[in-house]
């Protein structure tokens, strides 16, 4: 799997919130709405795991191929993260 973003880890779960709380203040600075999660399709989950891609390689880290994922039940990682 190459370099995986590991999500079953919950390391990971400490950088994905770091993640959502950046795009969370990108997304209040320009004055636009966060995607949101509806039924059929996670925008905000698919926002982001592609923010942490990004917030990654900005730290000179190797560009993720890949992510693996468990969805346990619990307390959601972040505000209108789906699980």
């Amino acid at each position: 799997m190459g370099n995986c973003l590991n999500l079953t880890e919950s390391s990971s779960f400490v950088f994905l919130r770091e993640a959502y709380k950046s795009l969370r203040l990108t997304y209040e600075k320009s004055g636009i709405d966060l995607p949101k999660n509806i039924k059929g399709a996670r925008m905000l989950d698919c926002a982001v795991i592609m923010h942490v891609h990004k917030l990654w390689e900005l730290r000179g880290f190797p560009s993720y191929d890949s992510v693996i994922g468990a969805f346990p039940e619990g307390d959601a990682i972040y505000d209108g993260a789906k699980y």
